[in-house]
Protein backbone atom coordinates (compact mmCIF):
# COMPACT_ATOMS: atom_id res chain seq x y z
CA UNK A 1 0.00 0.00 0.00
CA UNK A 2 3.33 2.40 -0.07
CA UNK A 3 2.33 3.65 -3.96
CA UNK A 4 -0.84 4.46 -3.04
CA UNK A 5 -2.19 7.43 -5.48
CA UNK A 6 -4.91 8.53 -3.28
CA UNK A 7 -4.01 9.94 0.27
CA UNK A 8 -5.20 11.60 3.34
CA UNK A 9 -1.45 13.20 4.37
CA UNK A 10 -0.68 17.03 2.85
CA UNK A 11 1.56 16.87 -0.08
CA UNK A 12 3.76 19.75 -0.49
CA UNK A 13 1.79 20.38 -4.68
CA UNK A 14 -1.16 20.80 -2.70
CA UNK A 15 0.19 24.20 -1.24
CA UNK A 16 0.37 25.38 -4.45
CA UNK A 17 -2.79 23.86 -5.66
CA UNK A 18 -4.65 25.59 -2.87
CA UNK A 19 -4.56 28.99 -3.77
CA UNK A 20 -6.20 28.73 -7.41
CA UNK A 21 -8.65 26.17 -6.46
CA UNK A 22 -9.95 28.96 -3.70
CA UNK A 23 -12.15 32.03 -5.56
CA UNK A 24 -9.89 35.14 -5.92
CA UNK A 25 -13.63 37.55 -6.13
CA UNK A 26 -16.83 37.44 -5.02
CA UNK A 27 -18.40 36.53 -8.11
CA UNK A 28 -16.12 32.90 -8.56
CA UNK A 29 -17.56 32.70 -4.88
CA UNK A 30 -20.56 30.10 -5.03
CA UNK A 31 -23.27 30.15 -1.97
CA UNK A 32 -23.71 32.67 0.30
CA UNK A 33 -25.89 34.98 -1.65
CA UNK A 34 -27.07 37.75 0.51
CA UNK A 35 -23.90 38.28 2.51
CA UNK A 36 -21.84 38.53 -0.88
CA UNK A 37 -24.63 41.50 -1.98
CA UNK A 38 -24.17 43.38 1.42
CA UNK A 39 -20.50 43.19 0.98
CA UNK A 40 -20.37 44.26 -2.67
CA UNK A 41 -22.21 47.10 -0.91
CA UNK A 42 -19.63 47.90 1.59
CA UNK A 43 -16.76 47.51 -0.94
CA UNK A 44 -18.65 49.39 -3.16
CA UNK A 45 -19.10 52.79 -1.22
CA UNK A 46 -15.22 52.21 0.19
CA UNK A 47 -14.02 52.30 -3.03
CA UNK A 48 -16.30 55.21 -3.71
CA UNK A 49 -14.94 57.07 -0.63
CA UNK A 50 -11.34 56.32 -1.43
CA UNK A 51 -11.49 54.64 1.16
CA UNK A 52 -9.79 51.07 3.03
CA UNK A 53 -13.01 48.77 4.01
CA UNK A 54 -14.23 48.81 7.68
CA UNK A 55 -13.75 45.92 9.95
CA UNK A 56 -15.98 42.83 8.79
CA UNK A 57 -16.35 39.76 10.98
CA UNK A 58 -17.81 36.51 9.84
CA UNK A 59 -19.08 33.64 12.26
CA UNK A 60 -20.67 30.89 12.10
CA UNK A 61 -20.51 26.62 12.08
CA UNK A 62 -17.63 25.56 10.34
CA UNK A 63 -18.26 24.75 6.64
CA UNK A 64 -19.96 27.50 5.50
CA UNK A 65 -17.17 28.42 3.91
CA UNK A 66 -15.97 31.81 6.11
CA UNK A 67 -11.99 31.24 5.74
CA UNK A 68 -12.30 31.30 1.69
CA UNK A 69 -14.66 34.72 1.88
CA UNK A 70 -12.53 36.28 3.91
CA UNK A 71 -9.73 35.04 2.06
CA UNK A 72 -11.50 37.11 -1.00
CA UNK A 73 -11.68 40.61 0.62
CA UNK A 74 -8.01 41.34 1.92
CA UNK A 75 -6.08 44.19 0.78
CA UNK A 76 -4.00 42.18 -2.35
CA UNK A 77 -5.12 38.95 -1.12
CA UNK A 78 -2.38 39.21 1.90
CA UNK A 79 -2.78 38.29 5.31
CA UNK A 80 -0.61 40.79 7.98
CA UNK A 81 1.74 37.52 9.04
CA UNK A 82 2.93 37.12 5.32
CA UNK A 83 4.36 41.10 5.37
CA UNK A 84 6.87 39.98 8.22
CA UNK A 85 7.25 36.43 7.16
CA UNK A 86 8.10 37.20 3.22
CA UNK A 87 11.00 40.15 4.92
CA UNK A 88 12.38 37.55 6.92
CA UNK A 89 12.61 35.15 3.78
CA UNK A 90 14.45 38.12 1.74
CA UNK A 91 17.07 38.85 4.00
CA UNK A 92 18.46 35.27 3.56
CA UNK A 93 20.52 35.66 6.62
CA UNK A 94 19.22 33.33 9.05
CA UNK A 95 19.64 29.51 9.55
CA UNK A 96 16.69 28.44 10.27
CA UNK A 97 13.36 30.51 10.82
CA UNK A 98 10.50 29.06 13.23
CA UNK A 99 6.90 30.70 13.01
CA UNK A 100 4.98 30.68 16.43
CA UNK A 101 1.26 29.39 16.20
CA UNK A 102 -1.40 27.03 17.21
CA UNK A 103 -3.24 27.89 14.05
CA UNK A 104 -3.10 24.83 11.43
CA UNK A 105 -3.72 27.56 9.05
CA UNK A 106 -0.19 29.42 9.92
CA UNK A 107 1.00 26.06 10.54
CA UNK A 108 0.64 25.25 6.48
CA UNK A 109 1.73 28.87 5.31
CA UNK A 110 5.16 28.18 7.23
CA UNK A 111 5.76 24.69 5.94
CA UNK A 112 5.02 26.57 2.35
CA UNK A 113 7.69 29.08 2.87
CA UNK A 114 10.30 26.52 4.04
CA UNK A 115 10.04 27.74 7.86
CA UNK A 116 9.86 25.46 11.10
CA UNK A 117 6.69 25.61 13.40
CA UNK A 118 6.85 25.69 17.01
CA UNK A 119 3.50 24.79 18.62
CA UNK A 120 2.37 27.62 20.60
CA UNK A 121 1.69 25.78 24.61
CA UNK A 122 -2.13 26.94 25.79
CA UNK A 123 -0.32 29.31 28.83
CA UNK A 124 1.69 31.27 26.36
CA UNK A 125 -1.81 31.60 23.94
CA UNK A 126 -2.50 34.06 26.52
CA UNK A 127 -2.90 37.89 26.63
CA UNK A 128 -0.70 37.58 30.00
CA UNK A 129 2.29 36.40 27.95
CA UNK A 130 5.02 38.05 26.61
CA UNK A 131 7.88 38.49 24.54
CA UNK A 132 10.52 37.27 26.44
CA UNK A 133 8.58 34.49 27.90
CA UNK A 134 8.30 33.45 24.13
CA UNK A 135 11.82 33.95 23.46
CA UNK A 136 12.74 31.96 26.63
CA UNK A 137 10.41 29.34 25.54
CA UNK A 138 11.73 29.17 21.85
CA UNK A 139 15.17 29.05 23.40
CA UNK A 140 14.62 26.23 25.40
CA UNK A 141 13.15 24.09 22.56
CA UNK A 142 15.82 24.54 20.39
CA UNK A 143 19.10 25.81 22.54
CA UNK A 144 21.66 24.73 19.69
CA UNK A 145 21.81 27.96 17.98
CA UNK A 146 23.98 30.94 19.07
CA UNK A 147 21.94 33.86 18.78
CA UNK A 148 18.13 34.21 18.63
CA UNK A 149 15.93 36.57 16.76
CA UNK A 150 12.30 37.58 17.34
CA UNK A 151 9.91 39.83 14.86
CA UNK A 152 6.36 39.99 15.00
CA UNK A 153 3.36 39.85 12.54
CA UNK A 154 1.84 43.14 14.28
CA UNK A 155 5.22 45.01 12.39
CA UNK A 156 4.12 44.19 8.55
CA UNK A 157 6.67 46.88 7.15
CA UNK A 158 9.57 45.51 9.07
CA UNK A 159 12.19 45.65 6.02
CA UNK A 160 14.18 42.98 4.88
CA UNK A 161 17.57 45.82 4.73
CA UNK A 162 17.01 46.33 8.64
CA UNK A 163 16.81 42.55 9.48
CA UNK A 164 20.32 42.05 7.87
CA UNK A 165 21.57 45.31 9.12
CA UNK A 166 20.87 44.29 12.38
CA UNK A 167 21.79 41.23 12.12
CA UNK A 168 25.23 42.02 10.76
CA UNK A 169 26.04 44.46 13.66
CA UNK A 170 24.76 41.54 16.48
CA UNK A 171 26.50 38.24 14.90
CA UNK A 172 30.05 40.32 13.72
CA UNK A 173 30.49 42.97 16.35
CA UNK A 174 31.52 41.62 20.02
CA UNK A 175 31.02 45.39 20.93
CA UNK A 176 26.91 44.28 21.62
CA UNK A 177 24.95 41.22 22.87
CA UNK A 178 21.63 41.81 21.65
CA UNK A 179 19.80 44.42 19.34
CA UNK A 180 16.51 46.11 18.54
CA UNK A 181 14.70 48.55 16.55
CA UNK A 182 13.78 51.74 17.40
CA UNK A 183 12.66 55.45 16.33
CA UNK A 184 13.81 58.63 17.86
CA UNK A 185 11.38 61.23 18.71
CA UNK A 186 11.85 64.78 19.72
CA UNK A 187 8.78 65.91 21.70
CA UNK A 188 8.12 67.22 24.56
CA UNK A 189 7.74 64.56 27.03
CA UNK A 190 5.81 63.73 30.24
CA UNK A 191 5.82 60.63 32.82
CA UNK A 192 2.72 61.04 34.89
CA UNK A 193 2.51 64.83 36.25
CA UNK A 194 6.69 65.53 35.44
CA UNK A 195 8.16 66.15 32.70
CA UNK A 196 11.53 64.13 31.81
CA UNK A 197 13.10 65.74 29.05
CA UNK A 198 12.80 69.50 29.34
CA UNK A 199 12.01 72.21 32.12
CA UNK A 200 8.48 73.72 30.66
CA UNK A 201 10.15 77.17 32.39
CA UNK A 202 13.42 77.00 29.47
CA UNK A 203 11.44 75.33 25.93
CA UNK A 204 14.36 74.38 24.18
CA UNK A 205 13.57 73.99 19.93
CA UNK A 206 12.53 70.50 19.66
CA UNK A 207 15.08 69.43 17.01
CA UNK A 208 17.60 70.69 19.83
CA UNK A 209 16.19 68.25 22.38
CA UNK A 210 18.05 64.92 23.34
CA UNK A 211 15.73 61.95 21.63
CA UNK A 212 13.55 60.02 23.39
CA UNK A 213 14.33 56.74 22.25
CA UNK A 214 11.08 54.02 21.86
CA UNK A 215 11.14 50.36 20.77
CA UNK A 216 9.06 49.34 17.90
CA UNK A 217 8.80 45.76 18.67
CA UNK A 218 9.53 45.04 15.64
CA UNK A 219 12.22 43.40 15.88
CA UNK A 220 14.79 42.01 18.58
CA UNK A 221 17.99 39.88 18.50
CA UNK A 222 20.20 38.48 21.52
CA UNK A 223 23.12 36.24 21.94
CA UNK A 224 22.44 32.61 23.34
CA UNK A 225 24.58 33.30 26.72
CA UNK A 226 22.96 37.05 27.19
CA UNK A 227 19.52 35.19 26.85
CA UNK A 228 20.24 32.17 29.21
CA UNK A 229 21.42 34.74 31.84
CA UNK A 230 19.20 37.51 31.68
CA UNK A 231 16.00 35.76 30.41
CA UNK A 232 14.75 38.80 28.36
CA UNK A 233 15.06 39.70 24.77
CA UNK A 234 17.01 42.55 25.59
CA UNK A 235 20.65 42.14 27.28
CA UNK A 236 22.58 44.60 28.73
CA UNK A 237 24.89 45.86 25.49
CA UNK A 238 22.48 46.46 23.11
CA UNK A 239 23.08 47.89 19.46
CA UNK A 240 19.30 50.59 18.97
CA UNK A 241 18.78 50.41 14.88
CA UNK A 242 16.69 53.51 14.10
CA UNK A 243 14.17 53.09 11.48
CA UNK A 244 11.39 55.63 9.97
CA UNK A 245 7.99 55.85 11.64
CA UNK A 246 6.59 54.02 8.75
CA UNK A 247 8.95 51.29 9.03
CA UNK A 248 8.33 51.14 12.74
CA UNK A 249 4.05 50.39 12.30
CA UNK A 250 2.94 48.36 14.98
CA UNK A 251 -0.72 47.17 15.00
CA UNK A 252 -2.18 47.03 18.52
CA UNK A 253 -5.84 48.80 17.88
CA UNK A 254 -8.14 49.61 15.19
CA UNK A 255 -6.66 53.36 15.11
CA UNK A 256 -2.75 51.70 14.10
CA UNK A 257 -4.53 49.37 11.39
CA UNK A 258 -6.19 52.74 10.02
CA UNK A 259 -2.25 54.22 10.29
CA UNK A 260 -0.88 50.94 8.75
CA UNK A 261 -3.33 50.93 5.69
CA UNK A 262 -2.90 54.44 5.12
CA UNK A 263 1.29 53.80 4.93
CA UNK A 264 0.75 50.83 3.03
CA UNK A 265 -0.86 52.35 0.24
CA UNK A 266 0.90 55.86 0.52
CA UNK A 267 4.57 54.99 1.36
CA UNK A 268 4.71 51.31 -0.13
CA UNK A 269 2.71 51.63 -2.85
CA UNK A 270 0.82 48.69 -1.89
Amino acid sequence: MDNRIITTDVMEEDFSLEGNLRPQTLDEYIGQEKTKNTLKVYIEAAKQRHDSLDHVLFYGPPGLGKTTLAGVILLNGKKLYEYICEHVKQAEVFDDVFIDTNSEEVAEYANKMGFRVIERKPELAKNTANGNDLLVYHFEQYPEYDYYFQAFATAPYMQADTIKKCYGRLIYSEEFDSCFTATENHGFYWLSDNPINYRPGILPRSQDMLPVIEETTGLYGISKDSLKRYRCRIGKKPYIHIVSKFEAVDINTEEDLKIAEFVGKVIYKL
